[in-house]
């Protein structure tokens, strides 16, 4: 199971939110290799489900913003979605990248990175995308190697009653009362809240509890939440936030 606590890792772990969306276009391969490029020690990315039940690595409900497509992404299939231009939006030199599969990614990454794969709702959530990815890690061998998360929280209970030894962690961003009891609730092994929504008395009481602390959010002053004691932080530029960090 991936345990991303700092004492396990010995050190605040930089995730690349969505590969280094600053430097190349979010959730392709190219922005995956450039985190990789960057020292960035996890990848984020998200992923839905095409028309006819693929688990494809996309943000959005719909395919205007980053892609040659518009519409609702899930009336998409495979071979449609395939079509389109994931990368010209974000500079000429990107042309021609694909929206890439999770199969794609997992077979890249294996023993090369881990990653957090963010199951992605424009609906109502319901247990087909989580078991579809599962099966995919399962048959790559990579669960160690994987944390789920998601801002639908009974994904994540599915994720567990689909492959109990697998990572998850809910995300929110808003303050939550409890964070260790929403962390036992459905079984996470670590909490990703907006860095906003975090105290250092959850931080204290997550690490007690055996949690990883996992912040996100734009425009973060992170060596505060570093110095608070936080396991991992999101970057959508990771070489930038390492050099902030730690002078690398």
């Amino acid at each position: 199971m991936l345990d991303t606590r700092r004492e396990i890792t010995g050190k605040v772990s930089i995730v690349g939110h969505r590969g280094a969306p600053d430097c190349a276009p979010e959730n392709t391969m190219a922005s995956f290799k450039e985190a990789l490029r960057q020292g960035a020690d996890m990848i984020e990315l998200d992923v839905q489900l095409s028309a006819d039940g693929h688990v494809m690595v996309f943000h959005d409900g719909r395919l205007d913003r980053t892609s040659t497509g518009s519409g609702p992404f899930a009336e998409r299939t495979l071979a449609e979605l395939r079509t389109l231009d994931a990368g010209g939006w974000f500079g000429p030199r990107f042309d021609g990248e694909r929206i890439p599969t999770l199969e794609e990614v997992l077979a890249w990454a294996r023993d090369a990175i881990p990653l957090l794969i963010e199951l992605k709702y424009d609906e109502a959530p319901g247990p087909a995308l989580g078991y579809a990815a599962v099966q995919l890690v399962q048959a790559c061998k990579m669960m160690e190697q994987v944390m789920f998360i998601s801002f639908a929280h009974q994904a994540l209970q599915w994720v567990k009653q689909e492959a109990p030894d697998v990572a998850t962690a809910p995300l929110y961003s808003a303050p939550v009362p409890d964070p260790v009891g929403l962390a036992r609730e459905i079984g996470a092994n670590a909490i990703m809240p907006l860095c906003h929504a975090v105290t250092e008395g959850d931080v204290i009481q997550c690490h007690d509890a055996g949690l990883s602390v996992q912040v996100w959010g734009a425009g973060v002053d992170y060596a505060r939440y570093v110095a608070m004691g936080v396991d991992c932080v999101n970057a959508d530029n990771p070489a930038q936030i390492r050099q902030h960090l730690f002078g690398e």
